[in-house]
């Protein structure tokens, strides 16, 4: 009965801000798993440098997301790969997909930093094909146009920069 929604508690604003701030001081970037309105904004008052999934944001926080600098990572692909495999409801997962894709699309109006992942090893998602499958999957979404291009280097661009360095200087909370 919880499929298809948040099942946890976020951590706390402060609680993220400080992890955050310990991070950077000692100069890591920091990479946050997250889902749900609520532990985004906190990620973006804290000043985190990435959220992978960002499942199940409202508008506003899109809208939050554009003006910060945060990277937002969507791992889309993981929905649409388990279409038919009967873990989950095909009606559910189509309804968690068509909200996605919305996102996607609200992030590119709005402006949001976004850049490929894969989730790679999750359930359906094949280590080495995850990032082509995320790929196909903003092109499918947003069109394979110049300036949905353009975005998704710019995007691709942050990351690299703020995580040059290895894991040796990346914190994932």
């Amino acid at each position: 009965d919880t499929d298809g929604g948040i099942t946890g508690e976020a951590l706390s604003t402060q609680e993220v801000k400080e992890m955050v701030h310990i991070a950077h001081e000692e100069g890591f970037a920091v990479m946050c798993h997250t889902n749900g309105a609520k532990a985004v904004e906190a990620l973006i008052e804290a000043g985190a440098d990435s959220v992978e999934h960002g499942n199940y944001m409202e508008e506003q926080t899109i809208k939050s997301l554009a003006d910060s600098d945060l990277v937002w990572v969507p791992t889309v692909t993981v929905v649409p790969n388990m279409f038919g495999c009967g873990r989950f409801s095909d009606e559910l997962l189509h309804k968690i997909y068509e909200k996605e894709k919305t996102n996607i699309k609200k992030g590119l109006q709005y402006g949001v930093k976004m850049a490929l992942g894969s989730d790679a090893g999750a359930f359906k998602v094949l280590h080495g094909k995850g990032v082509e499958d995320e790929c196909r999957a903003f092109f499918d979404i947003l069109g394979e146009t110049p300036e949905v291009c353009a975005w998704m280097e710019e995007g691709e661009e942050r990351i690299r920069t703020l995580f040059r360095h290895g894991s040796s200087n990346l914190i994932q909370v």
